[in-house]
């Protein structure tokens, strides 16, 4: 006997997938595409044999009982307000030969007699009605089966409303009885338009739809739809007669699908129900066209979610295909990104170790911190191992720093402020007793409520750097106050030739704001430098004299002479700079007073030759002679 076929173990289930995905990448992505296309025909063919055996079916169904359940409320309706109408006809025949009724117990009511008179005691009546109550009358009086009788819809001339009129004949003896006998008169009421389409339009009407009222012999009362409600004419249906009726129901139902001679053209299922108490009819039909349409909606979502399936299981086959494809493209470079990785946590450790860093972790809310050996191996005692409560670690910071530390962590800890550090003191073994570290951190763990249980971060040895920052900053500040109290003007420019800095003598001297003069290139600088020159002694620019400088040729300064009151006289020299920020230093010194006695010197000296020239030629005349 052969073996029956199972089901593959969960080995050998791997072992399946084992073989599949050693195979080629364009071997499995066949694989996949194949899948994923007959997934979509199962679920079309699938979807489409479930909406043709069950959907369409369901649908007419629905509409079937949709129909036949508003036409049963109407049948109950209109036979039950048929029956209160004529029972208050049926009172008020009996009321009506009572010569002192109150007009009261006739006001819902006419009463005509038969010599063609109204009964003033009832609703008046126009001329029109009238009419229509006479022939009911004849009829009554022709013949009578002690039952309401329903005239043809009639139209008042007057209000141009139509309505049925419905009569009971009186048959009490004596009176005013006609030559002949019969019924010596009829009272009568009716039921107006505004009522009949109550009962027709509060149902509700597909697109095509039609609600008839009919007599026993095939005559139409009544013919309502969604557009449209009135008197159904002279029309007569004989299909009512012939249809086949209902033999579960008694015969007093039954259905009918054609188009009605004499009502329209429009084929429809039609399901008529016969009054329990009149010999009246209810028809009410719907199209072909509108069943079709109901069941639309459901066509639409049925074929939509056929397409959103089918478009899922595209995309889900595409996304697999391009997955795989990536995977098996990406493995090479996961496994060097792994090996890379593994290199740099080696060399960070090894940096951490043979660096100036160490780690730290603050634990809340109790506010204990934990560092790493190597921040016990920077700093040495009184720094150890272990856990510090807040008031130890507080033990160690320079008091002036707490509060900016704490600010920090504080910073962290609200999540704006990870990226940057602070920079405080802390105790050590060197002489000094305090080293200088900066700090950085970031939130580690949050709890299920948000809050912040650990941060974690590095403090790193800035000893040096802020030694040689206050150095520079102490030198910095003597230099500054050196240029502050020179009698000797100094502009500064940057390497982009723009004025960089001024100190206050020169704003002395030439009169400038110091804010108007930083940033303006150099010749801008010159240009308004020279026009605060006058023509005996005005200023070349700047590049004259950089270009004396470099070829170490004339003069290295130059005299000005400002427009100003009291005369004021400036020595311009030039020095070329190779620091980083700075490219030149314009000097100035006011010499205005050594200008003057230079220039009273010679003019001394020459009026003092001139003087003596006349005496000395007589002496030499007469030395030679």
């Amino acid at each position: 006997m052969t073996a029956s076929p199972s089901l593959p173990k969960r080995g050998e289930k791997g072992a399946l997938i084992a073989r599949y995905q050693s195979k080629p990448l364009a071997e499995q992505l066949r694989w996949v595409w194949l899948i994923g296309l007959t997934f979509m025909a199962l679920v079309t063919g699938g979807s489409w044999l479930t909406y043709q055996v069950f959907i369409v079916k369901s649908i007419n169904r629905t509409a079937e009982i949709a129909i036949t359940g508003m036409l049963q409320g109407m049948h109950q309706y209109i036979d039950l307000d048929l029956q209160n109408r004529d029972q208050l006809l049926k009172e008020a025949s009996q009321l009506a030969e009572q010569s002192g009724l109150a007009p009261a117990k006739l006001a819902n009511t006419a009463v005509v007699w038969a010599d063609g008179h109204a009964d003033p005691r009832g609703l008046p009546l126009s001329p029109s009605q009238l009419k229509v109550a006479t022939a009911a009358l004849a009829e009554h009086q022709q013949q009578d089966k002690g039952l309401m009788r329903l005239s043809e819809p009639f139209q008042d001339p007057q209000t141009g409303k139509w309505a049925i009129q419905l009569s009971r004949s009186i048959s009490t003896e004596g009176g005013r009885l006609p030559a002949g006998g019969g019924a010596q008169g009829i009272v009568l009421s009716y039921w107006t338009s505004a009522e009949i389409e109550t009962y027709f339009l509060q149902t509700v009407f597909l697109p095509g739809g039609k609600s008839l009222l009919v007599r026993e012999d095939g005559r139409i009362l009544v013919s309502a739809s969604a557009t449209s409600s009135g008197p159904g004419g002279s029309v007569v249906i004989s299909e009512l007669i012939k249809k086949p009726a209902d033999k579960k129901d008694g015969g007093s139902s039954g259905s009918y699908f054609g188009a009605l001679a004499g009502v329209d053209t429009i084929p429809r299922l039609y399901f008529w129900r016969k009054l329990d108490h009149y010999p009246l009819y209810l028809m009410k039909g719907v199209s072909s066209a509108s069943v079709a349409n109901f069941a639309r909606p459901g066509t639409l979502v049925i074929m939509g979610l056929l397409v959103l399936v089918n478009a899922i299981v595209l995309f889900a086959t595409g996304w697999v295909h391009l997955y795989m494809w990536q995977v098996n493209i990406t493995m090479s470079q996961r496994q060097a990104a792994a090996r890379t990785l593994r290199q740099n946590q080696e060399r960070l450790e090894f940096a951490l170790v043979g660096g100036s860093s160490g780690e730290w972790e603050l634990r809340l809310p109790a506010s204990s911190l934990v560092v790493s050996p190597r921040l016990v191996e920077l700093f040495g005692p009184p720094w150890a191992e272990g856990v510090y409560d807040l008031a130890q670690w507080h033990a160690l910071i320079h008091p002036e720093d707490i509060p900016l530390l704490m600010t920090a962590l504080q910073r962290v800890i609200k999540g704006g402020d990870e990226g940057n550090g602070t920079t405080v003191r802390v105790r050590d073994s060197s002489p000094q007793g305090y080293r200088w570290l900066a700090i950085q951190g970031r939130v580690r763990e949050r709890d299920a409520n948000g809050r912040v249980v650990s941060v974690i971060g590095l403090a790193r040895d800035v000893n040096e750097q802020q030694i040689t920052q206050a150095i520079v900053l102490d030198r910095t500040a003597q230099l500054d106050a050196i240029f502050n109290l020179s009698p000797d003007a100094f502009v500064t420019f940057d390497h982009h030739q723009k004025v960089k800095y001024v100190n206050p003598a020169f704003v002395h001297m030439t009169g400038w704001q110091d804010e108007s003069i930083k940033g303006i290139s150099e010749a801008h600088f010159a240009s308004r430098l020279g026009l605060l020159c006058n023509e005996q002694r005005p200023f070349t620019g700047i590049a004259n004299l950089r270009a004396a400088v470099l070829a170490q040729r004339g003069p290295l300064s130059a005299l000005i002479e400002l427009n100003s009151v009291p005369q004021r006289i400036l020595k311009v020299s030039l020095q070329l700079s190779d620091a980083p920020t700075v490219s030149q230093i314009l000097h100035l010194r006011d010499v205005t007073h050594e200008t003057i006695v230079e220039g009273l010197k010679t003019e001394f000296l020459t009026t003092a030759a001139h003087e003596l020239r006349t005496p000395m030629a007589s002496i030499v005349g007469f030395a030679e002679i």
